[in-house]
């Protein structure tokens, strides 16, 4: 029977030689004994049952998916286009504490190459950025992606003059 504890020939069975292991020392309940340890290193693929919740956990991130929404956020008739950036505040619909989010952008124009830009508030640049652009005329194109967002849930859009429609939808966010 393994002792709880020694892992040496385990460890090196894994990636980066074992320091990727979590410790189990002090935690009660299952894991304390080692007889459960053992059996759950034998049956570690049960559905997930035997998983450790990672509830709480520093750095954890979760996706949340927004589900079914009626109608686009922004139109249009809600964006300013005019070649230049402009914020786009998510707030009324990602809640607090949400680390990014989750785009979907549709584009529209009678012209190629019309595009729709989508960057992370505070970014200068535009080469991060998820872009939709028209590859024929006249036919829609859309992108999903996913952009940063920081503690004001703000991002920046930038809408091309000629484009004939544009429609975002926010699918979802990670918190």
């Amino acid at each position: 029977m393994p002792q709880l504890g020694r892992v040496d020939a385990h460890k090196v069975t894994h990636q980066n030689g074992g320091s990727d292991e979590i410790s189990v020392a002090g935690l009660s309940g299952a894991l304390a004994d080692a007889q459960t340890a053992a059996a759950h290193k034998a049956s570690h693929q049960s559905g997930g049952s035997d998983e450790i919740n990672a509830t709480g956990l520093v750095g954890r991130v979760n996706y949340v998916d927004r589900g079914d929404p009626s109608a686009f956020d922004f139109t249009q008739a809600t964006l300013t286009i005019n070649a230049a950036w402009h914020d786009l505040d998510l707030s009324s619909i990602v809640p607090a504490g949400a680390k990014a989010v989750h785009l979907a952008v549709w584009v529209n124009d009678n012209a190629t190459y019309q595009e729709c830009h989508i960057r992370s508030k505070g970014n200068v640049n535009e080469i991060s950025v998820l872009t939709a652009r028209t590859q024929v005329a006249n036919i829609d194109s859309s992108i999903e992606g996913i952009v940063a967002v920081g503690a004001t849930r703000v991002v920046q859009y930038l809408v091309d003059t000629g484009t004939n429609f544009v429609l975002i939808l926010v699918k979802g966010w990670f918190i």
